[in-house]
C-alpha cells in the first residue's frame, strides 16, 4: 500500500465511457491502465458497494455536480480498505466540463472505531434489557445459606478457584443452586464488575441454541430481520454461565470447543472474527463422562470443561441446613406475600430435616412457599402429610412407580414420540436426552406406543 492514506485521481470529461487510467488508483488497486478503461475500475469496488458506486458516479457526471460517496476499495493485496471519495467536475469558460478531479481517502479506522462504538452501545444496550430481566426473577435469592461440613468444603473450593481465570464444572443433582455457586465465583473474581451472563441449554429449542450462544447477523436465516448479540459477546470481559450444559448437541459441541480454545468466534451468517475474553461456569445434572463413553458427549469437549470440577452436594447430605434454610425461605415467603409467620411447629421442623428433598433446594423452596400460602394465622401450616413415609427405600420405589406410570401415560397421549412439539419431552418439560435417560432407567419401551 502507498505510504499515503489518500489516492489523487482524474477522469476524462464524459467519465463514464472512458474510464481513467492514473497511476495513483493503479497503484493502490493493482489495477491495470486496461482493466480501469470503462467501467472496470469499479471491479475494485467491495460488490456490496459497487452498484451503488456505480450509480452515484453517473448521477454526478450526468448532472455535473460533486461527487462524494463512502466505499470499500479493495487493495492491491486484496485487503478492502473504508475510502471516502469526492470529485468535482473541472470547467472552462463556457462552463463545460475538461475533466473530473478526485481524491479518495482512507478513513478504515475511523470506520473501525465507529463500528467498535456501535458495537459497544449495542451490547451495552442488550446487556442491561438481558441483567434487567435477571434481576426481576433473581432478586432476594443472592445468599448461599449453610454451615454444614458438605456445604462449606464447597465454598473452601470455590475461594480457590474464584480469583484464576479457570473453567469450573459444577456438578450435582437438579436443584441443588448451582446457580449461586456460579455467581459467587463470579462476585469473588477479579471479574466482579463485569457481566454475569447465564444460558439454560436446556431452556432454548435445540434450533436456536446456536443463535443464542454466538449471535447472528441480519438475514443469516429467515427470520433474521436484525443483528443479534449472543451471549458469549456479551459475556466479553465477564463471566458465562452455561447451565445444564449437557443438553447442548453434539453439532454445536466443536464451535463451543473453538471458542474456549481460541477465544473467537463468527456471529451465524458473519465473516468477521470477534475476539472474546470471557471466564467459563458450566453446570449439569448428568454425568458427562459417561454421556461421553456413549458418544453423547465429545471427550476433547469433556475434558475442556473438567479443569476444575465442584461436586454440590444434594440437600439429604446438608441436613444440618435444613432448619436455616427452612427460615430463610418462609421469613422471604411471608415478606413477599405481605404474611405474618412467628412460629413454626416442632412437628414441622422435624419433618422437614428428615425428608430426603429429591428435588433439593428447590423443591424446598416451593414447598415453604406452598406452606406460606396454606398459613392462615401466625404459625406456619405446612403440609406434611405429603412428607410421610415409612422407609427410605420405601419412598424411592414409590416415587419411581409414580414417575414411571406418569411418563407411560404420557408417552400413550403422544404416541411414543418423545421430541417435537407435542413430543411426551415437551409435554413432561423435559430436555428430551433427559427423557430418553429415564425412558432407559425405568425400563420402558416407547415403541409399543407406535401406529
Amino acid at each position: 500500500m502507498r505510504a499515503s492514506s489518500q489516492i489523487a485521481w482524474s477522469s476524462p470529461a464524459d467519465g463514464q465511457q472512458s474510464g481513467f487510467a492514473n497511476p495513483e488508483w493503479q497503484e493502490f488497486t493493482g489495477q491495470s491502465p486496461r482493466e480501469t478503461a470503462g467501467y472496470g475500475w469499479a471491479d475494485a469496488i467491495h460488490p456490496d458497494d459497487r452498484e451503488r458506486t456505480i450509480a452515484a458516479w453517473n448521477e454526478a457526471v450526468d448532472n455535473g455536480s460533486v461527487y462524494e460517496l463512502e466505499n470499500r476499495i479493495r487493495r492491491h493485496d486484496g485487503v478492502y480498505r473504508h475510502m471516502l471519495g469526492r470529485a468535482v467536475p473541472v470547467q472552462d469558460a463556457s462552463g463545460a466540463i475538461l475533466e473530473w478531479v478526485g481524491m479518495n481517502s482512507d478513513i478504515t479506522e475511523r470506520k473501525e472505531a465507529e463500528e467498535a462504538l456501535r458495537r459497544a452501545k449495542e451490547k451495552l444496550s442488550e446487556e442491561n434489557l438481558y441483567l434487567e430481566h435477571a434481576i426481576d426473577s433473581e432478586l432476594g435469592f443472592g445468599e448461599i445459606i449453610g454451615k454444614s461440613k458438605a456445604l462449606k468444603g464447597v465454598m473452601d473450593q470455590v475461594r480457590q478457584v474464584a480469583n484464576s481465570d479457570a473453567t469450573v464444572l459444577l456438578l450435582g443433582e437438579t436443584g441443588t443452586g448451582k446457580e449461586l455457586i456460579a455467581r459467587a465465583i463470579h462476585r469473588l473474581s477479579q471479574r466482579e464488575r463485569s457481566s454475569f451472563i447465564k444460558m439454560n441449554c436446556a431452556a432454548i429449542p435445540t434450533g436456536l441454541l446456536e443463535s443464542e450462544l454466538f449471535g447472528h447477523e441480519k438475514g443469516a436465516f429467515t427470520g433474521a430481520v436484525s443483528r443479534k448479540v449472543g451471549r458469549l459477546e456479551l459475556a466479553d470481559q465477564g463471566t458465562l454461565f452455561l447451565d445444564e450444559i449437557g443438553e447442548i448437541p453434539l453439532a454445536l459441541q466443536p464451535k463451543l470447543l473453538r471458542v474456549l480454545q481460541d477465544q473467537e468466534f463468527e456471529r451465524l451468517g458473519g465473516t468477521h472474527t470477534l475476539r472474546v475474553n470471557f471466564r467459563l461456569i458450566a453446570a449439569t445434572n448428568r454425568d458427562l463422562y459417561q454421556s461421553m463413553k456413549e458418544k453423547q458427549f465429545r471427550s476433547d469437549l469433556y475434558y475442556r470443561l473438567n479443569v476444575f470440577p465442584i461436586h454440590l452436594p444434594p440437600l439429604r447430605e446438608r441436613r444440618d441446613d435444613i432448619r436455616l434454610l427452612v427460615e430463610h425461605f418462609v421469613r422471604r415467603s411471608a415478606s413477599q406475600m405481605k404474611r405474618t409467620i412467628t412460629s413454626i411447629p416442632k412437628r414441622t421442623m422435624d419433618a422437614l430435616v428428615q425428608w430426603d428433598w429429591p428435588g433439593n433446594i428447590r423443591e424446598l423452596e416451593n414447598f415453604i412457599e406452598r406452606s406460606v400460602i396454606l398459613s392462615q394465622g401466625s404459625v406456619l401450616a405446612a403440609p406434611i402429610s405429603e412428607l410421610v413415609s415409612t422407609n427410605s427405600a420405601e419412598q424411592t420405589n414409590t416415587l419411581e412407580a409414580a414417575e414411571r406410570e406418569h411418563i407411560l401415560k404420557v408417552l400413550r397421549e403422544s404416541r411414543g414420540q418423545p421430541s417435537g412439539v407435542n413430543g411426551a419431552a415437551a409435554r413432561l418439560g423435559l430436555p428430551r436426552s433427559t427423557l430418553q435417560w429415564k425412558i432407559k432407567q425405568l425400563g420402558i419401551d416407547r415403541l409399543q406406543f407406535r401406529d
